[in-house]
């Protein structure tokens, strides 16, 4: 056990907060917070009583900057928030210390008397880019490196996190890599208990009521939170012990005027813990219309006026979106007189900037809302472009809730004039929603995003997966052929990784200062736009196959205008695109040679669509569902794909294994049969071999075997 009492302490003992701080960013009067539940840390790598830096990953939205104040407030060490400082880069550290609180304080962080709680790690490497990034980061390595230092203590979003132990690794400093876990049962309860009394002092007539009846709260947050984890699926930690989660349950439960918590919770829907929070919201939506109907009527007569219409939960959810994400603000209703019209207007502008929604800083008041709210915003509130906008600039806006909430509003009909008819994902929230589920990933998981469509189809089909790596306990999640309109552009804002593209799509690439790539990431689409200053190319962190750490670029069409710069700091980079062959990337371009016939293309596509889908297995193999490859998008629906399958099936190249649920590719066995590795079919570097070898399947009558046997075990030819 690592915790305050056993570690933190001990570590940073010896450390004085500086009197004042003269610079952005470089706090020194940091508070607990009244709610704070110390969480269970795990080690990943390296030893946290040695260690030299400690990092500290955890998902989105679970509570890094809150622990960090608390722990920054706990042992008197200074707290740096890399959302607020300048640009990480070479002196970073050693001139912040400097510039916040002068030339003597280096001294003192030498010889052990300053401390360093760095917060922010992946914001950081947003504004910073990867150079700045390790720059700072090796510029904080030379200050703890001193005997005398107290160790570096850093929070991060998981991939950011990694990336931070990996740089700081590389100057030698033997970092150790920590992960913030879901609160545990105890935890939990600590969490609510605490939580539930700052919540209710957020108005006073909460305040009052909370003071009265303690435990009636705590009864309805604690029969809430039972009822949560009784749904199907509601015992993950994801939904029992994440933060978002049990804050929106204190809103929820602090909001009962009633006090009765049996009744509160039989209005809640036993329908999955993802609908249980959505049906939270809409309870506490439907609470503040009533709040507000209720004292108009105390105020004014309503005749002849709809009282469902005034406050309600669409109006309270555009008001809302106006003031967090710059959305336009909605009509009021209309009215019969304009005194009416004012004594409203009066009430919503006093009861408005007090929403459970909001906090005191008229920010979210946790995540969970928040993603409610830009789920609402982006499919049915009619500003979706305000909701992605706001995502794009304010990366701590969104959480990993915002993909539950989304496939679950997906995956729910509506009914319109005509009938029910089936919900669309949109191709623009798209890109939101990898960003989303990327946010969920620990340091021990994997998330992917896979397009595959052909020309002249309206539809593609879009697959997200976040994969356990190892074997604790973490079970992997698939979205699988969710169908989404070619029309539109898809944008990729954020760092890429896992990114597999076969459509003909228009894509956009990078945040405006960088497209930031790491392998394996395969890009084949009709428009490729890359929005940045530079193109950076990582490798894989943890990933020892060779095979995995290609990123390819092609497209038909491209727009590189704003591109000075490529750098392939690992791994390796191979564009194929007009004007490749022209500065900064000479040196990446591959053309693909001509094939010797129309039926050849056809296949060379499918070969390389079919064996670029494998992914590392845990035990180091390539392998990929079964149902995966014999899907139609795969190998098409015609006699080519199938003839494709069967020769590679029949020549060893492919086998299968777990009850024929899965497919291995064998790179040994490719290369003996068409004279080409995993990166030379990545980078579409086709042989004569491999020509000859697709070429005899051009004629060839299609055998049964491969279509039988996948479908026996469920797929889909």
């Amino acid at each position: 056990m690592f915790d305050l009492a056993t570690g933190w302490k001990a570590r940073l003992a010896g450390a004085v907060l500086p009197p004042r701080s003269d610079k952005a960013g470089w706090s020194v009067d940091h508070q607990s917070d009244p709610a704070f539940v110390e969480p269970n840390l795990r080690t990943i790598h390296g030893n946290p009583l040695a260690a030299r830096a400690i990092v500290v990953a955890a998902p989105g939205a679970v509570g890094k900057s809150t622990f960090a104040r608390t722990l920054g407030a706990m042992t008197s060490a200074v707290l740096v928030d890399l959302a607020r400082t300048e640009l990480l880069g070479g002196n970073f550290f050693v001139g912040g210390i400097a510039n916040a609180f002068g030339i003597p304080a280096l001294t003192e962080a030498a010889e052990g008397r300053l401390a360093l709680i760095v917060d922010a790690l992946d914001e950081a490497q947003l504004r910073s880019g990867a150079e700045g990034f390790a720059a700072g980061l090796s510029d904080l390595g030379k200050i703890v490196a001193q005997p005398g230092a107290l160790p570096a203590v850093l929070f991060g979003r998981s991939a950011a996190a990694e990336e931070a132990w990996l740089v700081l690794s590389e100057v030698g400093l033997a970092p150790c890599l920590m992960e913030i876990e879901f609160f545990n049962e105890e935890k939990a309860q600590q969490y609510i208990e605490r939580k539930l009394a700052v919540v209710a002092r957020r108005r006073p007539e909460t305040r009052a009521a909370y003071d009265r009846h303690p435990e009636s709260f705590r009864t309805l947050a604690g029969s809430t939170r039972e009822k949560l984890k009784s749904t199907p699926g509601g015992d993950d930690p994801r939904f029992t012990g994440y933060a978002p989660v049990l804050d929106a349950v204190c809103s929820y439960a602090v909001e009962d005027d009633s006090l009765n918590p049996q009744a509160r919770i039989a209005q809640l829907a036993a329908q999955g813990p993802v609908a249980l929070i959505a049906e939270i919201a809409d309870a506490i939506l439907q609470r503040e219309q009533g709040k507000i109907i209720d004292q108009l009527k105390e105020e004014i007569a309503l005749e002849g006026v709809d009282t469902d219409s005034l406050y309600c939960p669409r109006e309270q959810l555009g008001r809302l979106a106006s003031t967090l994400i710059g959305a336009p603000p909605p009509n009021s209703p209309a009215f019969a007189n304009a005194e009416m019209k004012r004594a409203y207007e009066r009430m919503v502008a006093s009861f408005a900037p007090q929403h459970p929604f909001l906090d005191a800083h008229s920010a979210p008041s946790n995540a969970a809302f928040a993603a409610y709210l830009l789920v609402w915003a982006m499919t049915s509130g009619g500003a979706p472009e305000a909701a992605r906008r706001a995502l794009a600039t304010k990366p701590g806006l969104g959480s990993g809730l915002l993909f539950d909430l989304y496939m679950l509003w997906l995956n729910e009909s509506e009914t319109d004039g005509a009938g029910r008819t089936e919900r669309r994902l949109k191709l623009e929230d798209v890109g939101p929603l990898y960003a989303a589920l990327v946010s969920q990933a620990g340091p021990r998981q994997k998330v992917s995003l896979e397009i595959a469509g052909e020309a002249g189809e309206n539809d593609v089909e879009v697959s997200f997966d976040i994969e356990a790596v190892g074997s604790d306990g973490q079970q992997d999640r698939n979205y699988d052929e969710i169908k989404v309109s070619a029309d539109g552009v898809l944008e990729l804002r954020g760092p890429l990784a896992n990114v597999s593209i076969s459509a003909p799509l228009a894509v956009i690439l990078g945040d405006g200062n960088a497209v930031n790539v790491t392998a394996p990431v395969d890009i084949d689409a009709d428009v490729l736009e890359f929005d940045g200053r530079e193109v950076r190319i990582f490798k894989s962190l943890g990933s020892a196959t060779e095979e995995l750490q290609q990123v390819t670029l092609s497209s038909a069409e491209v727009d590189v205008a704003r591109v000075e710069k490529v750098s392939v700091f690992s791994g390796d980079l191979s564009v194929s695109f007009p004007g490749a062959e022209a500065h900064p990337w000479t040196d990446y371009a591959v053309e693909p040679p001509a094939a010797p016939n129309p039926e050849v293309e056809i296949l060379r596509r499918r070969m390389r669509k079919i064996l670029t889908a494998f992914r590392s297995h845990s035990k180091g193999a390539l392998v990929r569902l079964a149902a995966k490859i014999d899907h139609a998008r795969m190998i098409k629906r015609d006699d080519l794909g199938p003839r494709l399958l069967d020769k590679l099936l029949d020549d060893g190249i492919l086998t299968t294994f777990d009850a024929g649920k899965r497919y291995q590719l064998h790179p040994d066995k490719m290369a003996q049969a068409v004279n080409m590795d995993y990166q030379a079919l990545q980078q579409q570097k086709w042989s004569s071999e491999a020509d000859e070898y697709l070429g005899k399947l051009v004629s060839k009558p299609s055998s049964p075997s491969s279509a039988n046997v996948a479908t026996q075990q469920g797929g889909h030819i």
